[in-house]
């Protein structure tokens, strides 16, 4: 869990480029749009860029993630854990959709929409402008613990861990302490 990734996406950059603006551009100069909410209830939105917004700094803050930071580089964070899921997410939308047009069954279809359904499912949980849902989708496990040593040293790294990021994490993100750690 300990790495160097400090920008973290909430949304992962392998989704976004599945739908940026120019796909053969390289990965570090795709760009995707930019939308503002101007009205929820009703759905309406406003670009906020006609040219988008690179992929790379788009939807992520830093060291959202990270639970330990052991000094200005290294930290410990989820990075490898979502990377399990990101690194599904567009090959498996790929035969999912051509799979489709030509099976509509069959476990090479249902593979691929578990692969796809796990990705979305993770990212909805991660995004931190969902805490306050997130948190009550989960509160019949508040209070439970891992019981495989391993899992359980990552657990108590997660409470007790370094973190001088957690002020402007909670102040963006508007939630408390408490609910950071839940």
């Amino acid at each position: 869990m300990e790495n160097l990734t400090r920008n973290q996406h909430f949304i992962s950059q392998s989704e976004q480029r599945s739908n940026c603006i120019d796909e053969s551009r390289p990965k570090d100069k795709q760009r995707i749009y930019k939308f503002e909410i101007v009205d929820r209830e009703n759905s309406i939105v406003r670009l906020t860029n006609a040219e988008g917004v690179r992929v790379k700094k788009n939807l992520s803050f830093d060291d959202l993630f990270s639970f330990d930071v052991k000094n200005s580089s290294l930290r410990k964070n989820l990075e490898d854990f979502f990377q399990i899921f990101e690194a599904d997410l567009a090959p498996a939308a790929d035969l999912l959709i051509s799979e489709s047009k030509v099976n509509s069954e069959g476990d090479v279809l249902r593979g691929a929409a578990e692969k796809v359904f796990k990705s979305k499912f993770m990212g909805w949980i991660r995004n931190p402008y969902s805490i306050a849902r997130t948190i009550d989708m989960f509160k019949g496990v508040a209070g439970l613990y891992p019981t495989d040593p391993i899992l359980l040293a990552d657990f108590c790294d997660i409470r007790t861990g370094i973190k001088p990021h957690l002020a402007a994490v909670c102040a963006e993100f508007g939630v408390t302490s408490d609910q950071y750690f839940q």
